[in-house]
Formats: structure tokens, sequence, C-alpha cells
């Protein structure tokens, strides 16, 4: 009886020492999980999705920091459209012109205000009290017709208005056109009476060299009987 006492004693310490060693610790597949991920973190790689996740959105910010610097929602052509508006304004001389009037027509997306369907600005001659708009178009460069350099300049919508506004305020109405170089700096400046224009929305180059500025960084004027802008 004794020695069967020991023996069954024993098995029982045996049993113990087994269940106690399965429950310590992670499998050894485990263990070779964490060790390959932490060789994965400290080598800077992994085989999972999460760093791409990681890279794309860098990526994304990257180009919404390069908007950051422009908060004011506009797009680029909207911007260079502001930048063109703000290079004719400042070639008309303050000594012989006010600035009337001056449209922002792209400071909102989601409201647009009658009078931003007209022309950009209203300008008055101080000596004879003439007033007369100014409508600024702004292309980076010449768009080919077979051969054939040309711009659209305007849509039918947009020459509506401006033959509206003319009437209805009965106001020359001057179209200047920027080409090339950069907005605050074009190559080329022309500036052409609206009945000129009113006919049609595609203006080729070669009908509009008669009404090309000589030195488009020089002061702007308006001169009543040819009912356009000279320099």
């Amino acid at each position: 009886m004794y020695y069967i006492l020991i023996i069954l004693g024993i098995t029982l310490v045996t049993v113990g020492i087994v269940g106690l060693s399965k429950g310590k610790g992670p499998r050894s597949s485990e263990v070779e999980k964490d060790r390959e991920q932490s060789a994965a973190a400290e080598n800077g790689s992994t085989s999972g999705s999460v760093f791409a996740i990681e890279d794309n959105r860098t990526a994304d910010d990257d180009g919404e920091r390069k908007n950051e610097q422009y908060d004011d929602g506009l797009t680029d052509a909207e911007r260079k459209g502001q930048a063109f508006e703000m290079f004719v304004r400042d070639h008309f001389s303050h000594k012989e012109y006010s600035l009337v009037e001056h449209v922002n027509d792209k400071a909102s997306h989601e409201h647009v205000t009658e009078r931003s369907k007209y022309p950009d600005m209203v300008f008055r001659h101080r000596s004879s009290d003439t007033k007369f708009a100014v409508e600024c178009k702004y292309r980076s460069d010449w768009e080919l017709n077979g051969n054939t350099p040309q711009i659209e300049w305007a849509e039918q919508h947009n020459i509506d208005n401006y033959l509206h506004f003319a009437e209805e305020r009965k106001m020359d109405v001057v179209i200047v056109i920027g080409i090339g170089g950069t907005a605050e700096n074009p190559d080329e400046v022309y500036a052409a009476p609206l009945h000129a224009l009113k006919k049609f929305t595609f203006a080729r180059k070669s009908y509009l060299n008669q009404f090309k500025l000589s030195n488009p960084m020089g002061n702007y004027r308006f001169i009543l009987s040819k009912h356009t802008v000279v320099n």
C-alpha cells in the first residue's frame, strides 16, 4: 500500500508540472510571429497594408499643403484671372483715372450677384468725367485651329451680359486680353472695344493684332472717340 501511494503521488506531481508548462507563455508559433513583427518594426518595413495607407495619406497631405497657401477657394484659372485684373487696374494712372467699381466675381462659388455677370471694373476719366468698363481676359497661350492661332475670349452668354450692361449703363465696354507669360506679366496685351468682338466667341490673332498694345507695361489710356484703350 505504501508503494502504491508513492507511485500515485509521483504521477499527480508529473501531471501538474505538465499542465503548468502548457499554460505558461505563448505558443512557439506566436512567439515566432512576435519576433517577425519586432524585426520588421526595427527594419522599418512590413508586408501589411498599413504603411501603404500611410504613404498615400502623406502624398495627399502634400497636395493639400500646396493648396494651403491659397486659402481662398479659387481654382488656378480664377486666381490667374484675378491677378490679370490687378495687372490691368494698376496700368491706369491714378492721377487720370479713378476706379469706380471692381467686382470680384470669383469670391463665392455658391452665391453669384447680378453685378458679377458684368465687366470686372468701371473707371472714370477724371478730367472729362467719362466712365467706361473693362473686362479682363487672360489666356496662357493661343489655341490652334489648324494652323491659325486663336483664343476663345468668351462664351455667348458672357457676351450677351456685357452687351446688356453697355446698353443699360450707356457705357463703353473695353475687352482687355492678356496672352502668354504670366497673369502678372503677360507677353502680349490686346484692348478691343466690345462691339468689335460681339459677333464671335473665338478671336483670331490676325484679327486681334489691330488692337495690340505696343507697350503692355506702359500706362493705359481710354480714347472716347475710338471706344477703346491704347497706350
